[in-house]
């Protein structure tokens, strides 16, 4: 399998990107109109998942971790996931 290479600017524009529609299908599901509860709930921790994505590429893109040390990498992950599944165990008890 052959690797791509991008360079810095088109990894920047990418990750921006990725940013921009993440925010705006939080959004949409923030602004849906639905108040069912299991609806609700449901949105609410999409918006929780899509928001550790978001910080995962922020860590991974402009704090350069991704260029960082395998344990780094790992540990920024492991610590991001332990943060939502905190969140939404305390969210849903």
């Amino acid at each position: 399998m052959r690797s791509v290479h991008l360079s810095a600017h088109t990894r920047t524009v990418a990750s921006w990107a990725v940013l921009v529609a993440i925010t705006l299908v939080s959004w949409l599901l923030g602004h849906s109109g639905v108040h069912r509860q299991t609806v609700v709930g449901v949105a609410t921790i999409t918006v929780l998942v899509l928001t550790v994505v978001k910080a995962r590429v922020v860590l991974r893109s402009f704090m350069e971790v991704g260029a960082g040390p395998r344990w780094l990498r790992w540990g920024t992950d492991l610590w991001l996931l332990v943060l939502l599944v905190v969140i939404v165990g305390l969210y849903t008890w």
